[in-house]
């Protein structure tokens, strides 16, 4: 609270640019395990542990030997189990189980002789077809006659209207941005559906706000890789792949959770591992990731830009220093590799004290307040009816948003250091 009365006199946001110090991640980093009152989390992973790790690690780019193993992960299964030390006197334990796939688990068998139907072929879904297409399933392309149905033409996939796409599929994948699916949905998905087909869903959001209500008769399931279609694809072809989550939300044929294994498999995702979650997780941890963390990435990165650049320092140096160079890409990177403090060694022992000392500083009861808050909205629905409500408006705030962002200075000066960021010499682009 002292604390917190010293720093009242600053706004929120300005508040939170310490964030970017003290691990945005908040301590959800994918193979992170943090310290808690000094003792380590305990964690057991049956059979695969030491699988998940390495595969994970050779789609960074990096290597991991036994040698460099936490000494807290134990191969023995295939249930993450997590017991949290809380102090010494009253150690309390609390039990997250998570199934996890690998490719040895599942096989292509449930979909090997079926039709997929890509509806979408923008980014990711470009990527999951080929993808399924290169592991010998028969896939088709459905989409309005535009520029992504020409690329799909060029691909080699036979392509059809939506509906007819619905009509020769066995298995859809619907990848199409979650504002418009609800329309695309019912004029040309829904009154085609014929009873024990498979939709699958690369983002839970139509499904969780009930934008879409799939018929009783089919499957419904989600298939999400976590990253960008490109990386999805990129990946793919080097004979990596990248993680996943999957889930059923409605299971009409028995055979649902084999089918969206299969298809984890078949997009490549299991070759890293995939994790079994709800539909409502994905939701939350999606949109959270959106609304409550990287906003303050955001800030914090704008404002100590301001910041250097009010006090005298050239805007190209100041970018450089806090995002151009892709340093920090690589601590990101790292975090995700090693942890979020086991990285800090990474670091001289002036960053480390200086990160932890001024972490100290932010009003971290504030920041979670507002945090909790954004969850709560996209809990009870207020965020989707927010957004629904900005779609029907013709997206005047959206818009207005975007036009404020362009005309921050820091757009023109990474015009400036674009040829250093982007040089093929430069270790962030390989």
């Amino acid at each position: 609270s002292k604390v917190y009365r010293k720093l009242k006199g600053f706004t929120l946001i300005e508040s939170m640019l310490g964030l970017m110090v003290i691990g945005l991640v908040s301590g959800s980093i994918m193979l992170g395990i943090t310290t808690v009152e000094k003792k380590l989390f305990k964690i057991r992973l049956k059979e695969h542990a030491f699988e998940i790790l390495r595969n994970y690690t050779n789609f960074l780019g990096s290597r991991i030997v036994a040698g460099n193993m936490p000494d807290n992960i134990v191969d023995s299964g295939k249930d993450v189990v997590i017991y949290k030390h809380e102090d010494k006197n009253n150690i309390v334990t609390d039990v997250y189980t998570a199934k996890i796939y690998f490719d040895k688990d599942v096989k292509l068998t449930p979909i090997r002789k079926k039709i997929v139907g890509i509806i979408g072929y923008g980014n990711q879904g470009a990527a999951q077809a080929l993808n399924i297409r290169d592991s010998g399933i028969e896939v088709i392309v459905g989409n309005r006659n535009d520029a992504y149905l020409r690329n799909a033409n060029s691909d080699g996939f036979p392509t059809f209207s939506i509906r007819e796409a619905v009509e020769r599929a066995d298995i859809l994948i619907i990848a199409i941005p979650d504002e418009i699916q609800e329309q695309i949905y019912k004029r040309h998905i829904e009154p085609f559906l014929r009873a024990g087909q498979v939709m699958n869903f690369a983002s839970s959001y139509g499904i969780r706000f009930k934008c879409i209500v799939p018929p009783p008769d089919i499957d419904v399931v989600m298939m999400s890789p976590r990253a960008m279609g490109v990386t999805v694809r990129e990946s793919f072809v080097d004979g990596k792949s990248v993680p996943g989550f999957i889930a059923v939300a409605q299971d009409a044929t028995g055979r649902a959770h084999k089918i969206v294994l299969a298809l984890a498999k078949a997009i490549g995702c299991t070759r890293v591992g995939v994790v079994e979650c709800t539909f409502e997780n994905e939701t939350d941890v999606n949109l959270f990731a959106e609304q409550g963390l990287w906003p303050l990435l955001h800030e914090a990165i704008l404002l100590s830009y301001e910041v250097m650049v009010e006090h005298g320092v050239p805007p190209e140096v100041a970018l450089l220093e806090f995002y151009a160079s892709g340093e920090t890409s690589e601590v990101f990177r790292q975090i995700a590799l090693c942890g979020m403090n086991r990285q800090a060694p990474y670091h001289s022992p002036t960053s480390q004290y200086g990160m932890l000392s001024r972490s100290e500083m932010l009003p971290r009861k504030e920041m979670k307040k507002r945090m909790v808050g954004v969850i709560r909205d996209i809990r009870n629905g207020n965020f989707s009816k927010e957004w629904a409500q900005e779609q029907a408006s013709g997206y005047s705030s959206f818009n207005q948003l975007k036009k404020r962002a362009r005309k921050h200075p820091v757009n023109k000066t990474e015009l400036k250091v674009r040829a250093l960021c982007a040089s093929p010499k430069n270790f962030s682009t390989v």
